[in-house]
């Protein structure tokens, strides 16, 4: 194993260990306050270092910054994994569904599905139906190893189905579409259409059907054990924020599930998991992560902007269980919060004040100035965090470690000359030919096995798949 070195925050004299990383990281601030930078000059140490990194981000602009990064570094692109939907020339497969190293498909399939009723907001006292089928679909595709765009031909075409029934291994899945399934058309239709609609938005985008229609070429129980550096760009304003909270959502299920398949290692590499603006595409298993991956070697730094973007029930744990909090300037309301989390007591900081008293020296009086402290209580702690310049932050760590004023690193802007621009084509096409498919090629095998047309050709507006359904359109 490699040694794990300590992460530091801007100066020499305030760091990290790798102890505290592994209760996890909590940052917050609002925007411009220089904390994306700060994540990036992180994700650099540890890129530096050798560690195992992954990073999610909803924007785009963190991973391009890191992109740009690693493509002056030829020596580390062996390591680089490349998750970009947006790219124009390839396409990184990933398959939600299928199996982690370690873990059965049947927990598998039944976290994906509590993944997307927390993603879609569905109760499941009032839509129990549609739970269960969810499930049950998943668990088949899972066990036939077939994807999400095998969906609506399975639930819709009969035939299919049934010719496939008999290949399955779960036993209750069979007795379901034997058994429960509607035989019915009408009622088939009834039953499957709420949730073709909700998933719908996800396998008819252009850009992500591509994604979800084959298996996946990287193994995220290899990306920790191996220390990859793996990067996904899934930014909501290009996708949708439907698409790139579940694609998010199911990265993080992968990785998590992954970690926790390391049960059977006697030791752990760490590896540092970065997940910008987490609330857009995680749920209440968050939770779950944050109390049981740090046995398991995963180490997560999780970033928003005010307390309000999280519910109150996943607030708590994450304020509760992170081993680290950072904050850069915030609002009042969250400052006032945060205050009593960063600091131990009300009288932390104090202030100057002049005292003017009336003393005698015999029969005259004369003016004396005493000069005390008074405590800042919680209300002028909070208006140090209100009042933090870009750039700076207070952090405070578990245990008796006090709470420190600290000010990034410098870290210089991207450079987008004609050769960086190079560098950056030649990195996007080494993880590309390892982990990838070339989208023109990936577009024009949709085209035939989907809608049954001549390589190249357009494709309707609306890109909206017809023909005979879903058959995944390329192996692994």
């Amino acid at each position: 194993m490699m040694p794990d070195f300590d992460l530091f925050f801007g100066n020499r004299a305030s760091s990290l260990k790798p102890s505290h990383r592994a209760t996890h990281t909590y940052v917050i601030g609002q925007p411009g306050t220089g904390k994306s930078r700060a994540l990036e000059s992180w994700i650099r140490q540890d890129i530096t270092a050798g560690h195992g990194v992954g990073v999610i981000d909803p924007h785009g602009d963190l991973f391009t910054d890191l992109v740009n990064y690693l493509a002056s570094k030829p020596e580390v692109w062996d390591r680089v994994i490349i998750f970009d939907p947006c790219s124009p020339k390839w396409v990184t497969p990933f398959n939600p569904l299928e199996a982690i190293e370690g873990l059965s498909s049947q927990r598998l399939s039944l976290f994906l599905t509590d993944i997307i009723v927390k993603i879609w907001g569905i109760d499941s006292a009032n839509a129990p139906r549609m739970v269960w089928l969810l499930s049950n679909c998943f668990l088949a595709l899972s066990d036939l190893e077939l994807t999400f765009l095998d969906l609506q031909k399975f639930l819709l075409d009969s035939t299919y189905r049934e010719s496939l029934l008999p290949r399955l291994r779960q036993e209750q899945v069979q007795a379901y579409f034997q058994y429960e399934f509607p035989k019915n058309q009408a009622a088939v239709h009834q039953w499957v259409t709420p949730v073709l609609n909700k998933i719908g938005a996800l396998i008819f985008d252009p850009e992500v059907r591509l994604i979800l229609g084959g298996n996946s070429k990287f193994n995220f129980r290899q990306i920790l054990d191996n220390r990859r550096i793996f990067l996904a760009n899934i930014p909501k304003g290009i996708l949708g924020e439907g698409p790139s909270a579940l694609l998010g959502a199911f990265l993080v299920a992968h990785i998590q599930k992954a970690a926790l398949s390391r049960a059977d290692m006697p030791s752990r590499q760490n590896f540092y998991l970065y997940l910008d603006e987490f609330q857009n595409y995680t749920t209440d298993n968050i939770k779950d992560i944050l109390s049981e991956s740090r046995k398991y070697g995963l180490c997560l730094t999780l970033a928003n902007q005010y307390l309000e973007q999280i519910s109150s029930n996943l607030r708590s744990a994450v304020l509760n269980t992170s081993g680290t909090m950072i904050c850069f300037r915030v609002g009042y309301q969250d400052a006032y919060q945060l205050a009593k989390e960063i600091f131990p007591s009300p009288d932390f900081s104090t202030t100057p004040k002049d005292t003017l008293k009336i003393k005698r020296l015999g029969p005259y009086p004369y003016l004396t100035i005493e000069q005390n402290s008074e405590s800042a209580g919680w209300d002028g702690l909070a208006q140090l965090l209100v009042r933090l310049p870009p750039r700076e932050f207070w952090s405070k760590q578990r245990g008796s470690v006090p709470p420190a004023h600290h000010r990034t690193f410098d870290v210089p802007d991207p450079i987008f000359s004609k050769e960086a621009k190079e560098k950056v084509s030649r990195l996007l096409d080494v993880s590309g030919n390892r982990y990838g498919r070339l989208k023109q090629d990936a577009k024009n095998e949709y085209a035939r096995r989907y809608l049954n047309r001549k390589p190249g050709a357009s494709e309707p507006e609306g890109n909206t798949p017809s023909g005979d359904g879903s058959i995944p359109f390329w192996g692994s």
